[in-house]
């Protein structure tokens, strides 16, 4: 339950606004929205739209590991220290995505926000 006076934080409404260390992004069909080997510096959120993600092996072979829609979350692993992007994301449609900076996420939590974001470890994708 919210203390007295303190209104709940709603991650819904968070991930509508744009505000500090957070902005609404379109990308058209084919547009690369981050590279494999780039620096991980943000968390990415689907409000409309597919993104595949996709990562390149040393041989040069591509492979498909995830298609994303409405409501899910990429680019993740700079929340646990990833330093550098193991995959590639591109717009399979046209895209609203909000782009959230890593630092943001932190502010929040060390202000005692109760939310928890739908985040977990992604199987899915290969160890750096």
């Amino acid at each position: 339950m919210a203390a007295r006076g303190k209104s709940p934080f709603s991650p819904t409404a968070f991930l509508a606004k744009v505000g500090e260390g957070r902005r609404h992004v379109k990308h058209q069909k084919g547009d690369i929205i981050f590279s494999q080997g780039e620096p991980a510096r943000s968390v990415f959120f689907i409000q409309e739209g597919k993104v595949k993600l996709t990562v390149v092996s040393e041989q040069g072979k591509e492979a498909v590991v995830a298609i994303l829609a409405a409501d899910d979350f990429f680019g993740e692993g700079c929340l646990a220290a990833q330093r550098v992007r193991i995959s590639t994301a591109t717009a399979m449609t046209e895209c609203d995505v909000m782009c959230i900076e890593s630092s943001t996420r932190a502010k929040d939590v060390s202000r005692g926000c109760s939310c928890c974001w739908p985040i977990s470890a992604r199987r899915d994708l290969p160890p750096p």
